[in-house]
């Protein structure tokens, strides 16, 4: 089967200056810690709660598979890294790419082929800037199993509660990776605070979201770029509650001390129940609930120096920020 083959060469993705990007192409040499990301820790995704995620297999022939996560946007179009379809040296072609979708068994997902891949047009692969793609597919039929995932409009404050999906490395060490969806939760960080660890890139806060990982050491890794950030918009059963009042939803507990984010997220299952339970989102309005907000892409540590150890004390994840895109992708996608 074409997802086995992931296991013998998703060790392909190398270390690199500093970061890593989660699963690229060609990787560029001038990138913070190494290209791929994986969920480390973390627990497995229910198919109803995830059906918006799938898996991108980029087939380069004899240099090897490289894997990728997504996220269905549209009846036709998912939302990815660029970083998984260009780099400095080459870019990808509709012709090597496969979207996997309809299950959290990467055994068990329906294959579709790429019709029309569309880079952000000012994407840097040596900055890793612009971190962002549309791949265009065949009209999906939708299912409770199969489902698009609502767009932001408002802006995730730091102390958010969020959380990541990926079929990628399990362990830091090897080149595992998961048969089964997992989800790591997540808490955001100052973007500020994140982008001044290493000044010298000169990042735009904007454009990012970041992640701190300091107590449950979950954390998303080779395997798992391109993949859905995802929060949770708390919506009931009546219809006049609007989706895009996102923000009253990401009001962070003021008796958090912001010098020990790590308290909130105690490995406690009751309280990640509490705030990430995989409620069985059947209906519309549960689904609606979830808000993409982030596409994973790139991590350093805390001084901005990356080593590849995806899940170490202190990790930083950069996501890129789908609200500073969405106009982007409305235009492209007509959404």
């Amino acid at each position: 089967m074409w997802i086995n083959q992931f296991k013998l060469k998703l060790a392909v993705n190398a270390i690199f200056l500093g970061i890593y990007v989660c699963a690229s192409v060609i990787p560029s040499k001038n990138i913070e810690r190494t290209l791929g990301k994986r969920i480390i820790g973390g627990e497995y995704a229910h198919p109803s709660s995830s059906g918006f995620a799938v898996m991108i297999q980029i087939n380069f022939g004899s240099e090897g598979l490289f894997m990728c996560g997504g996220s269905i946007i549209s009846n036709q179009y998912i939302l990815t890294a660029a970083h998984c379809l260009s780099s400095d040296k080459k870019a990808a072609s509709e012709q090597m790419i496969t979207v996997g979708l309809g299950s959290n068994n990467m055994n068990s997902l329906m294959q579709m082929p790429a019709k029309r891949l569309i880079v952000h047009p000012q994407w840097d692969a040596n900055t890793v800037k612009n971190d962002i793609a549309l791949i265009k597919v065949d009209t999906m039929a939708f299912s409770n199993d199969l489902y698009p995932i609502s767009l932001p409009s408002s802006a995730v404050p730091t102390n958010a509660q969020v959380y990541a999906l990926g079929w990628g490395r399990t362990n830091s060490q090897n080149s595992d990776i998961s048969s089964i969806l997992k989800k790591a939760s997540l808490v955001t960080g100052n973007i500020n605070a994140c982008v001044n660890i290493n000044p010298s890139a000169q990042r735009n806060p904007e454009a990012l979201i970041c992640t701190i990982n300091n107590i449950t050491r979950q954390d998303t890794c080779v395997g798992d770029s391109g993949g859905p950030l995802v929060a949770i918009s708390v919506q009931n059963s009546d219809r006049s509650v609007k989706s895009h009042k996102i923000s009253d939803t990401f009001k962070p507990d003021r008796s958090i001390n912001s010098q020990k984010i790590s308290d909130t997220f105690r490995p406690d299952q009751r309280r990640v129940d509490k705030h990430f339970g995989d409620i069985k989102r059947r209906n519309s309005n549960t689904k609606k609930s979830q808000v993409l907000v982030g596409i994973t892409s790139f991590g350093t540590n805390n001084i901005g120096q990356g080593d590849s150890k995806c899940g170490s004390e202190n990790a930083i994840g950069f996501y890129t920020n789908i609200l500073y895109f969405r106009d982007w992708i409305r235009s492209v996608a007509a959404i």
